[in-house]
């Protein structure tokens, strides 16, 4: 079985610029879609992809009001299981 993990920042114009201004290594935003696209063909497990503060928030701690603020992404996914012959 394999697995991957995503974690991508959301789209912010002057963090992108400061970030590729001070770095020999560019970065580039990407949205949600294509985010979707780089998880085709694995099974996303639970709670899917979501903002940054809904994956697998502590039980106890409060919800996050404005989640957005986090600027990111998380996925956890698998290749699917097979069926045995």
């Amino acid at each position: 079985m394999v697995g991957i993990a995503v974690w991508y920042a959301l789209r912010d114009a002057l963090v992108l610029g400061m970030w590729n201004a001070n770095s020999p290594e560019p970065m580039w935003w990407r949205t949600r879609p294509e985010i979707t696209g780089l998880l085709s063909g694995f099974e996303v497990l639970e709670p899917g992809m979501v903002l940054l503060p809904y994956w697998r928030p502590h039980p106890h701690e409060q919800r996050e009001e404005r989640p957005e603020r986090f600027g990111s992404y998380a996925a956890l996914a698998r290749t699917p299981a097979t069926v045995a012959r």
